[in-house]
């Protein structure tokens, strides 16, 4: 990604979190780099996750920094909580709080996320994608 891409995705997740109890991005296996730090079973399973992230949301995320190289945080998973690391470069969608895709490069995806998803979570794609063609 171009660093006015990184700008640009940075701009949009600032003003969202303003904005927004929280926000959705969308992380691909295929954008994949080192500096990528996420379980390494989650995207062994998946194409892409869902990570929902926010300065207001439950269970908080105090260490939520947003900068020019990506986002740092604390996320929670079935086996607990992690510090992680998502750069700009891995990121392919942003969603609003309301499922609303907002900004999307490379990944073709329906303009909802689970209403249901609970606040930093990851969220099993191809699950919900399962769920949604029932």
């Amino acid at each position: 990604m171009s660093e006015l891409e990184n700008a640009r995705a940075r701009r949009i997740v600032d003003k969202k979190l303003s904005d927004d109890w929280s926000v959705l991005l969308t992380v691909s296996r295929m954008r994949s780099t080192p500096e990528l730090d996420l379980p390494n079973e989650l995207l062994q399973r998946q194409n892409a996750v869902l990570v929902r992230i926010g300065r207001k949301i439950n269970p908080p995320m105090p260490d939520l920094h947003v900068n020019g190289n990506g986002v740092r945080c604390t996320l929670t998973f079935p086996a607990g909580r992690q510090k992680c690391f998502i750069p700009w470069d891995c990121v392919v969608a942003i969603s609003a709080s309301n499922g609303f895709v907002i900004w999307k490069r490379g990944l073709t995806l329906n303009n909802f996320v689970p209403a249901n998803a609970r606040s930093a979570e990851v969220i099993d794609l191809a699950e919900w994608k399962a769920s949604r063609a029932k």
